[in-house]
C-alpha cells in the first residue's frame, strides 16, 4: 500500500471558532456595564429627586413662616378697643410661630417687647416730683397677654436677645412664675406688680421700681438692682445670690425675710 502523505491542518478554523466562542461572553459583560450605568444613573437620578424636593418642601415651609409672620404683625399693627381680638389674635400666633420655628423666636422676643414697651402708657412727671412715674392703672389686656407669652417661652431659643422692656409702665401686672431670666427692665415701674416665683435671674433691673404686692420666692440670682426703688417690696424667700443692691432705696415697710444671699451679693442692708 502507498504511505498516505502527511496532511498539515490548517488551525484557523479552530481560531475563528474560538473567537466566535468569546464574542457572547464579551456582550454580556457590555450589557452588565450598561445595567450598572443605568442602575447608577438611576440612583443619582432618585437622590437628586430627593434633594430637590427637600429644598422644596423647605422653601414652602419658609414661604409659610414668612406669610404667618407677616399676617400676625398685620394684627398686632390694629389699634383701637375695637380690635382687641385681633391683636391677642396676633401675639398667640407669633408665641405659636416660635414653637413650630425657634429660630424665629429671638426676632419674636423683639417683636413682643416693642409692642409692650410702645403700648403702655409713658411714664409721668408731676411737680414738684422729678421722678417720673407711671399712671396708676393697671397694664392692659393685651399687654398682660404678650407678658404672658414672653414669661413662657422657651428661653433657650433666645440666642442672646433677650425681651426688653427698658423704661416701661408694668404696673399690676401679673407675673408669677414668668421667666424672664436676663430681660432688660432697666428705669421700668413694677409697682404693685405679682412676682411670685418669677424668674429674673441676670435681669437688668436697675433704677426700676418695685413696691406693695407680696412677692416671695423670686429668683433675683445675678440680677442688677442699682439704684431700684424696693420701697414697700416684699421679696421674702427672695434668691438674691450674686445680686448687686448697691444703692438700692429701700425703707421700713421693705421685707425680705429669709432671703437667700451669697458672698457676692453686693449692698446688703440687712
Amino acid at each position: 500500500m502507498a504511505a498516505r502523505p502527511n496532511v498539515v491542518r490548517s488551525r484557523r478554523p479552530r481560531l475563528a471558532s474560538a473567537q466566535k466562542a468569546k464574542k457572547p461572553r464579551d456582550w454580556q459583560a457590555a450589557i452588565a456595564t450598561w445595567q450598572a450605568a443605568i442602575a447608577a444613573f438611576t440612583a443619582l437620578a432618585a437622590v437628586g429627586a430627593v434633594i430637590f424636593s427637600a429644598l422644596t418642601v423647605n422653601a414652602s415651609r419658609e414661604a409659610q413662616f414668612t406669610d404667618r409672620y407677616t399676617k400676625a404683625i398685620d394684627q398686632l399693627d390694629k389699634t383701637g378697643a375695637d380690635h382687641l381680638q385681633a391683636r391677642l389674635g396676633g401675639i398667640y400666633a407669633l408665641e405659636r410661630l416660635g414653637k413650630d420655628s425657634a429660630r424665629d423666636q429671638p426676632a419674636i422676643n423683639e417683636v413682643l417687647s416693642a409692642f409692650i414697651r410702645s403700648t403702655t402708657p409713658p411714664p409721668e412727671t408731676t411737680w414738684p416730683k422729678t421722678t417720673p412715674s407711671c399712671p396708676d392703672k393697671p397694664v392692659a389686656t393685651d399687654v398682660q397677654t404678650a407678658l404672658t407669652v414672653l414669661g413662657r417661652r422657651d428661653f433657650g431659643d433666645d440666642e442672646g436677645v433677650y425681651p426688653d422692656l427698658s423704661g416701661a409702665c408694668l404696673r399690676r401686672a401679673d407675673l408669677r412664675g414668668a421667666n424672664l431670666a436676663g430681660a432688660n427692665l432697666s428705669n421700668a415701674s413694677l409697682s404693685g406688680s405679682d412676682l411670685t416665683g418669677a424668674w429674673l435671674t441676670a435681669a437688668n433691673l436697675r433704677n426700676a421700681r418695685f413696691d406693695s404686692e407680696d412677692s416671695p420666692h423670686t429668683s433675683l440670682i445675678d440680677a442688677n438692682l442699682k439704684g431700684a426703688d424696693l420701697s414697700g417690696a416684699k421679696f421674702d424667700g427672695a434668691y438674691l445670690g450674686g445680686a448687686d443692691l448697691t444703692m438700692t432705696k429701700h425703707n421700713g415697710d421693705t421685707s425680705i425675710k429669709g432671703a437667700h444671699t451669697s458672698e457676692d451679693t453686693k449692698g446688703r442692708w440687712w
